[in-house]
């Protein structure tokens, strides 16, 4: 008797653990079908999205840090200080200066 337990139990172990292999593959094959299916109509998962806001984070920090730096002044742009416009371009405004003037 205690062999033909033993052998029952056996045999119930087993089935539960192909019924719950078959479970897990079947779990598998529906979440790729619906991953699938997400492409297919353009909707993005939410690993996507989270990678979306990432980089969109790092692109607002880099902007932040452009937008914070002193703006380059005239010596470091190769112009004399007080300068607006080059002798050429005044002179078509009727503003040019005389040497001397």
């Amino acid at each position: 008797m205690e062999e033909t337990v033993r052998k029952l139990v056996g045999a119930g172990m087993e089935a539960f653990s192909s019924s719950r292999e078959r479970a897990e593959r079947l779990a598998s094959l529906v979440g790729r079908e619906v991953r699938k299916q997400l492409r297919t109509m353009g909707i993005v998962t939410r690993e996507e999205l989270s990678e979306l806001k990432k980089r969109v984070r790092q692109l607002e920090r880099q902007v932040g840090k452009q937008a914070d730096a002193p703006p380059a002044d005239a010596a470091s742009r190769g112009k004399k200080p007080g300068t607006t416009a080059t002798p050429k371009r005044a002179a078509k405004r009727g503003t040019a200066r005389r040497p001397g003037s």
